[in-house]
């Protein structure tokens, strides 16, 4: 009996720890933006084998996926025209900023899923690797909603550096 006591009790203090490290290390991935409820979902970081077939470790590169879904939540309209970001995976990485020009509906009390993947991309006998990638995205939608008031969504992503340990939560 004692012997299968203490692996159920390692494996619940692992999992506080892991619990308390993600909420120490502030991973964000969801919240409430005005009439926006928000959410990142299906996160997974997969080697991808790089020209010369050899994946992260010597040559390659690492892709960290996301779903972000938009649910509005208070009955309107919204059309966003803009989205601009700022992402960071390490901080031994430069930040990635991007301004785009959309048309994306969202109908009341709909859902818009938009795929959103950072990445780090490792070549020649020089390369180091940065360790793992936990990506920080700061996300400004903006546009109006069906009463021609403006709209402005602002969302602070931060992911986990091992989104399978928080899928299984």
């Amino acid at each position: 009996m004692e012997g299968k006591s203490v692996p159920h009790l390692l494996v619940v203090l692992l999992q506080g720890v892991v619990m308390a490290g993600c909420a120490a290390l502030g991973v964000q991935m969801e919240g409430v933006s005005g009439p926006i409820a928000w959410r990142a979902t299906d996160c997974k970081v997969q080697a991808v084998a790089g020209d010369t077939g050899v994946i992260i470790g010597r040559e390659g590169r690492e892709i960290y996926t996301c779903t972000l879904i938009l649910h509005e939540t208070q009955g309107t309209t919204i059309i966003f025209t803009t989205l601009a970001y700022t992402m960071t995976a390490t901080a031994s990485l430069a930040p990635v900023s991007r301004e785009e020009t959309i048309q994306w509906r969202l109908r009341p009390h709909g859902e818009l899923r938009w795929p959103f993947s950072s990445s780090y991309q490792c070549t020649g006998a020089e390369c180091i690797n940065p360790g793992p990638i936990a990506p920080v995205w700061h996300m400004l939608f903006t546009g109006a909603d069906d009463r021609g008031q403006p709209v402005r969504l602002v969302i602070d992503l931060r992911l986990p550096s091992n989104p399978e340990v928080i899928q299984k939560r």
